[in-house]
């Protein structure tokens, strides 16, 4: 496995200021089958990528759940260049389950037998079930099953 063109110039670099006597760039260029303006070359990207990553930074610790597609919007560069800088840094950001409020009891909501302690003394529940159901108007109905119990 070879090394990157930025790994080859950098040890052809490396190289050429660890000798004594100087010999022409041209004929490092050859040597590592680079070009002589490639040894001379620098990129920016790193720069652009660290003044982004400060950008990203910032916004995720206000707000650690947001993707590339938001941040993007908000820093206002393309999201392919703000997915390439994450990967690149290894963020990844913070993934939300949905969550279940329950708001309290509704009126055709039937207590819970099983927090009377006087029917635990009669019963051992072996199983219990619990079914959500979905109405055409979008309204849930939840039914239980009752207890598999034994005398």
């Amino acid at each position: 496995m070879g090394l990157s063109k930025g790994e080859t110039k950098e040890l052809a670099l490396a190289t050429y200021d660890s000798l004594d006597s100087k010999p022409p760039k041209r004929l490092v260029a050859k040597a590592f089958n680079l070009t002589r303006q490639g040894l001379y070359y620098e990129s920016k990207i790193h720069y652009k990528d660290n003044l982004l990553l400060q950008g990203i930074e910032y916004w995720h610790q206000i707000d650690d759940t947001l993707g590339c597609r938001k941040l993007s919007k908000l820093l206002k560069v393309s999201k392919i260049r703000v997915f390439r800088v994450m990967l690149k840094y290894d963020i990844k950001p913070r993934r939300i389950t949905p969550q279940y409020n329950y708001h309290g009891k509704g009126k055709d909501i039937a207590g819970n037998l099983l927090l009377n302690k006087d029917n635990l003394e009669y019963y051992s529940i072996l199983v219990s079930d619990i079914f959500q159901f979905r109405l055409i108007g979008g309204r849930w109905i939840y039914l239980t099953q009752p207890p598999y119990t034994r005398h």
